[in-house]
């Protein structure tokens, strides 16, 4: 779903009957891809998360979110000149706490890739 051109993914359980409602029930696609990036390594990386892929469920009781889809990927090491491109799976499992949304576990797995 967008809303005020940022992207969110909404879990099945999502009942929002107001703009700000987006807050408490979805996952800014953003938080996501600002942890994969911060991840700490010197590669030029880009992804586009595939939309229609994504499937998310959440635990009201323990304040969680599981998101998976799949994504493309570019990526390039300016050390060694290496590029890579492809698709990938994700899976991100989220906690909601009063500072905001942590990334607590992730996987992923390569599908197809281009060297």
């Amino acid at each position: 779903m967008q809303i005020r051109n940022a992207n969110y993914l909404v879990p099945v359980s999502a009942n929002p009957v107001k703009e700000a409602d987006v807050d408490f029930q979805m996952v800014d696609v953003t938080v996501i891809l600002r942890q994969m990036e911060g991840s700490g390594t010197k590669l030029n990386r880009s992804y586009r998360v595939l939309t229609e892929t994504i499937r998310t469920s959440c635990d009201e009781v323990r304040a969680s979110c599981q998101i998976s889809g799949m994504l493309e990927f570019s990526l390039s090491n300016p050390a060694n000149g290496k590029k890579s491109s492809g698709t990938s799976s994700f899976e991100y499992s989220l906690r909601f706490a009063p500072d905001g949304p942590k990334i607590f576990s992730e996987k992923g797995k390569i599908v197809s890739a281009q060297k």
